[in-house]
């Protein structure tokens, strides 16, 4: 009989654990959230290269031009926003 109430308590206790494992709320413990994605910078949305070059220091030595460090000049899109 001892065996019985031993197996009928542990599955209780199992149980009980289980459910408030479970349970959505009050456990304290907060989800996060990720952060979003910063804009790129606006100098390296000027061409491949440029946003390199752009922040090199002033005693780096200077880099050639190469094609794609500056885009295409187009005077029908709409101006960057330079904040």
């Amino acid at each position: 009989m001892t065996s019985s109430k031993t197996r009928l308590v542990l599955a209780a206790g199992l149980a009980a654990v289980a459910l408030a494992g479970c349970s959505g709320g009050g456990s304290g413990m907060a989800m996060m959230q990720p952060s979003p994605v910063p804009p790129p910078r606006l100098e390296d949305q000027l061409g491949s290269n440029f946003g390199v070059s752009f922040r090199q220091t002033m005693t780096a030595d200077p880099s050639d031009p190469m094609v794609g460090d500056l885009g295409a000049v187009s005077l029908t899109t709409e101006p960057l926003e330079v904040n």
